[in-house]
């Protein structure tokens, strides 16, 4: 298959390149949280409310995927804006590592999301390529670039989640990161269900810092301790006491523990429920 390539072109540092896409994510991210696109009766108007959002993230995400070919060695990173296509290079642990990503989010944003049309990254990306008008060209991104102005030539407008762009970019720039930083950590421990799990971490820190303090404490029994979930793949918060030593975990409950099993999940509820009308 022919590929379109341009020989002058040189990427930045690997490193500079996943800061450079962050920095932009966060700024695109913080103009969507503070200039929402609002909902109305005419579509067309929902999409010139959104249109900025969406054309730079059809670029951040074809940015991102290209950033990702390259650091793994392609030696000529295509010139193409098929998005879909972009994915079908990269290697499979990255596309997977995608896909958890993609999925991960649409299963735990709740809201307008929950059925939202494309329930896979794979079926989300050719969505936003639309048609080809010529070999190798799809329009969805121009369909898009030039909406304002210019009837469209797809039947339908490629359907957007800019909430969906922007995790699929965050997906890839920690993919990049971890790479840099000698794949220490699986990029998937950044999903979004593991952000969460980190929020309720600093809350749960905070309830086990004053129990410490309570009469009694130091007498309790080896335990494992749950203090929140299931989410949607059945992994909870949890606390492993054993000899003395605290692991905080964030799993299935394990079938295999000789320690007793404490439901701790109303206690912390009410703590917190407490502290955040304070």
């Amino acid at each position: 298959m022919h590929m379109v390539t341009n020989k002058k072109i040189k990427f930045k540092n690997p490193l500079l390149i996943a800061e450079w896409l962050d920095t932009a994510l966060e700024k695109e991210k913080e103009k969507l949280e503070k200039c929402p696109v609002n909902p109305d009766m005419v579509a067309g108007y929902v999409n010139a409310q959104g249109w900025g959002y969406v054309v730079t993230g059809y670029f951040l995400i074809e940015s991102a995927l290209k950033a990702i070919l390259f650091v793994h060695g392609l030696s000529k990173v295509p010139m193409i804006h098929s998005l879909s296509r972009l994915f079908g290079l990269l290697k499979e642990s990255d596309k997977d590592a995608l896909r958890e990503y993609y999925d991960d989010y649409r299963a735990t944003i709740g809201g307008t999301l929950a059925s939202y049309p494309h329930d896979t990254i794979d079926g989300f990306l050719v969505n936003l390529d639309g048609i080809k008008d010529v070999p190798d060209n799809h329009v969805g991104s121009f369909e898009w670039r030039y909406f304002l102005i210019q009837e469209q030539r797809d039947d339908e407008m490629p359907i957007v989640s800019v909430d969906c762009m922007h995790e699929i970019v965050y997906g890839c720039v920690k993919m990049l990161e971890m790479r840099e930083c000698g794949g220490q950590i699986d990029p998937t421990r950044f999903t979004r269900s593991w952000r969460l799990h980190e929020q309720r971490a600093r809350k749960h820190a905070d309830w086990q810092d004053k129990r410490m303090n309570s009469d009694g404490y130091a007498n309790l029994c080896d335990r494992l301790e749950i203090l929140w979930g299931p989410d949607h793949l059945g992994r909870h918060d949890l606390h492993l006491f054993q000899s003395n030593v605290m692991e905080r975990c964030f799993s299935e409950l394990p079938s295999d523990l000789a320690v007793p099993v404490i439901d701790k999940r109303k206690e912390v509820e009410s703590f917190i429920a407490r502290t955040s009308m304070r």
